[in-house]
Order: structure tokens, then C-alpha cells, then sequence
């Protein structure tokens, strides 16, 4: 009885991590909405999951450097999911189309992106590449390792204390960082904040609904 309750306890925990992480697909009939300011980005986004490996959404960059803004429709699938009794893997791939918000571009641009993660309840890993057609392309790479200092109940707060390595290549030029980032959340409320102590921050915000 108490290995049961164990074992219902940590497929529970599993699931709820899963389910605030930042994924582009989360349960049918799912909402999600998300705001994050980092790399000189802003970004605002909502979607909502049709089925557990479909989401359509809308996404509003800023480029604060270049004070120009873009609107991107989005279509995120989930490719596969790897579920183990302590540990979840997912493989998800995004596209989109959008435009400038300024007066004299028609053209529309393109994103696509991809993004991999495996986590336990102490371990959590990802990586995610997003690349749009600006006027002057942008391609984002991330990498993340993290550890869970505790291991919280169902219904706890719970941490991630995070490594990120990103790449940045706007036309041809890199901006490698190397960040510590605190991931907090609960229920269906995430927050995550970080500093490279260079003058980079970076700040995220994510509910589901």
C-alpha cells in the first residue's frame, strides 16, 4: 500500500511538472498563455490545444533594439511523448506565418521552430530552436539542464534551479549566453527569472487554463 501510494504520488508529480512546463501543445481543450522579455525579445503568446498533440495559437514579438513588432498565426504539434513511471520525454515541432506591424511590409515571414525535453522530478532538460524570417533573419538556440533541490508534494511549490546556454545569430552575428535561471511554479502558474550578470535578463511568465 505504501509502495502504491509512492508510486501514484510520483506519477502525479510527473504529470504536473509536465503540465506547467512551457510546452506548445498541453491537454485537449487546453489554454495557455505566455509572456516572456529576454535576448532583447519580447514575446507574447496564446494557444489553445484542439487534442493532445495539436494547438493553434498567436504570437506578438518586439525586438526592442529595432522598436519593431511582428504578428505570427502558429500551428504546434506534438511528434511523440515518452512516458516512463518517473520520467516524460516530448518532441514538438511549431510553424507559423505572420506579418510586420509596420506600414510597409507585405510579405509575410515564416517561423519554425523545434523543441526536445526529458524531465524526472530532479532532473529536467530541453532544448529549443526558433528561427524567423526578419528582415534580418534571427535563429535562436537553447540549451538547459536543471535540478529540483526538493521534491514537493502535488500540490507544493516547485523549484528548478537551471543552467541555460543560448545562441543568438541575428545576420550572421552570434551573442552566446550563459545563464542561471530559478524556475518556480505551482498548480498551473509558472514564473522563471535569470541574469548573465552582463546586463542580459530575462523574465517568464506562463498560465494554463
Amino acid at each position: 500500500m505504501r509502495l502504491q501510494r509512492w508510486v501514484v504520488m510520483v506519477v502525479l508529480s510527473v504529470v504536473m511538472v509536465s503540465g506547467v512546463s512551457a510546452h506548445p501543445v498541453i491537454w485537449k481543450d487546453g489554454h495557455a498563455l505566455m509572456l516572456s522579455d529576454a535576448e532583447g525579445l519580447r514575446n507574447s503568446m496564446y494557444h489553445y490545444s484542439f487534442n493532445y498533440n495539436w494547438a493553434l495559437g498567436v504570437q506578438r514579438l518586439f525586438l526592442k533594439d529595432r522598436d519593431e513588432s511582428y504578428t505570427f498565426g502558429q500551428s504546434n504539434w506534438l511528434l511523440t511523448r515518452w512516458n516512463a513511471p518517473e520520467s516524460q520525454g516530448n518532441l514538438y515541432l511549431m510553424s507559423g506565418l505572420g506579418l510586420s506591424d509596420g506600414p510597409d511590409v507585405y510579405a509575410p515571414l515564416v517561423y519554425l521552430g523545434g523543441q526536445a525535453d526529458w524531465e524526472t522530478r530532479w532532473i529536467y532538460t530541453f532544448f529549443r530552436a526558433d528561427y524567423y524570417s526578419l528582415d534580418t533573419s534571427r535563429l535562436s538556440l537553447r540549451a538547459r539542464i536543471g535540478v529540483a533541490p526538493y521534491a514537493g508534494g502535488f500540490d507544493d511549490v516547485h523549484t528548478w534551479l537551471i543552467a541555460e546556454v543560448s545562441d543568438v545569430l541575428l545576420g550572421g552575428v552570434h551573442r552566446v549566453s550563459v545563464m542561471p535561471v530559478v524556475r518556480i511554479f505551482k498548480d498551473s502558474f509558472l514564473v522563471e527569472f535569470g541574469s548573465d550578470f552582463s546586463g542580459h535578463t530575462m523574465i517568464v511568465a506562463m498560465l494554463h487554463f
